[in-house]
């Protein structure tokens, strides 16, 4: 019987990993990858700045937690390539700015506690919104105060994606909190449903949540 034949067009993640699994389980398949530009990866790229900073482009997850992060680690343990792998400063990255009222300021600080807290531990409390879409700056409202709505995230609405929190959409900009409060009622209540249930469907690429060896290769400093 001839062997079989593949052709997988493009040479990103998904494209290599298919490429992984085809030659995995079909070791005497012809596995041909099609990629138009110079390099493999698509947008997966590690650059460095001009002071020899080291950045990461098109991937974004959280690793421990989000599942298509998890999967990655998994397929990283599955290619023997956990040498090859740079982890964060995990307390540098922690740490996030804004620009407010011109000056940066560190978010979230103490008095964010006082300030947010108490509007944020209320949010799985509110009833969920019936409307199909609203924008960013209405859900904040809405879900916590419209101090936080135009505080955080306006900013970060700004910082990320260029735009207005009372212009953009919710559903687009932010569907996974448009999902958590329309499935659960709650945004934060349905982030920790969602990353159980998650947990529990993973596939069996994942790493296991405690897996030790995923931490190790997460949480290296570098």
């Amino acid at each position: 019987m001839a062997a079989p034949k593949f052709c997988i067009v493009g040479g990103g993640v998904s494209g290599l990993t298919c490429a992984r699994l085809l030659q995995r389980s079909l070791p005497h398949a012809q596995v041909t990858v099609l990629e138009a530009s110079e390099r493999l990866g698509g947008l997966v790229r590690t650059s460095k700045g001009a002071k020899s900073q080291i950045f990461e482009d098109g991937f974004h997850s959280s690793i421990l937690v989000n599942k298509n992060g998890r999967e990655a680690l998994g397929l990283i343990k599955l290619l023997k390539l956990e040498d090859e792998v740079i982890g964060a400063n995990i307390e540098a990255s922690a740490r996030r700015h804004l620009l407010h009222r011109g000056s940066v300021r560190l978010v979230p600080g103490p008095h964010h506690v006082l300030l947010y807290g108490p509007a944020l531990m209320a949010e799985p409390l509110w009833p969920r919104s019936k409307d199909a879409d609203e924008s960013v700056y209405d859900f904040v409202a809405r879900r916590a105060s419209k101090t936080l709505a135009k505080n955080l995230a306006d900013p970060i609405c700004r910082g990320q994606l260029a735009g207005d929190a009372k212009e953009l959409s919710v559903r687009t900009c932010f569907p996974r909190l448009w999902h958590n409060e329309r499935r659960f009622g709650s945004v934060f209540l349905g982030a920790a449903l969602s990353t159980f249930l998650a947990y529990r469907h993973r596939s069996w690429m994942a790493l296991d949540l405690l897996d030790r060896s995923a931490a190790f290769e997460c949480f290296q400093s570098v």
